[in-house]
């Protein structure tokens, strides 16, 4: 039976076919997992540069995958755990007074910080790159509001607010925004 894997880098594609069986070539595929697997290895590359075949694991038993998942597993574990006990230490910093009268500007005109709570007790604020200069909003920020707009509504439901603060003027902001089809709030800072 084949397995296709796929990989990527930006100037290849690679596609690694391992059959248990037989190989494409009609070379016989090795059946026992403790010998070398069958592979047919093809690859696509970008103007003339070539690109030398992946070393892909071995292909093995279910049992012996069993028993290496569950290997994985355990340690899977111990770095959720560790994870989690990370997390319960941040949320356990202490806060830090807020001294400055910050005043935003948005599409509802200006705002204080305090605006911005929405009356919630919390406001969560991401940052997106967009200096005053350019004409569209950083890439990478677009791509992180691409797959979070979504799920932001789901924020109130938390009692927490939502707002993204960026130094570039609110006619740029406003453009870019409609032209990516966004609708969570965006504000820059008047003053600090």
């Amino acid at each position: 039976m084949p397995c296709l894997y796929f990989n990527h880098d930006g100037d290849r594609c690679e596609y690694d076919l391992r059959w248990r069986g037989h190989h494409p070539d009609g070379k016989k595929a090795c059946r026992q997992s403790n010998e070398t697997s069958e592979t047919a290895t093809s690859t696509f590359s970008r103007g003339n540069q070539m690109t030398s075949k992946t070393d892909y694991p071995r292909i093995a038993s279910r049992a012996e995958w069993l028993v290496a998942r569950k290997q994985l597993l355990t340690m899977e574990k111990e770095e959720t755990r560790q994870r989690d006990a990370i997390s319960a230490e941040r949320r356990r910093l202490p806060m830090v007074e807020v001294e400055h009268n910050y005043v935003f500007e948005g599409s509802q005109g200006k705002q204080t910080l305090v605006d911005l709570f929405e009356g919630r007790p919390q406001l969560l604020v991401y940052h997106f790159m967009f200096d005053p200069s350019w004409d569209a909003g950083c890439k990478s920020c677009s791509h992180f509001m691409d797959n979070s707009a979504g799920s932001i509504v789901h924020l109130a439901a938390r009692d927490t607010s939502f707002a993204v603060v960026s130094r570039a003027p609110i006619e740029k902001i406003e453009l870019f925004k409609k032209r990516m089809a966004w609708t969570f709030p965006w504000v820059f800072v008047i003053c600090q």
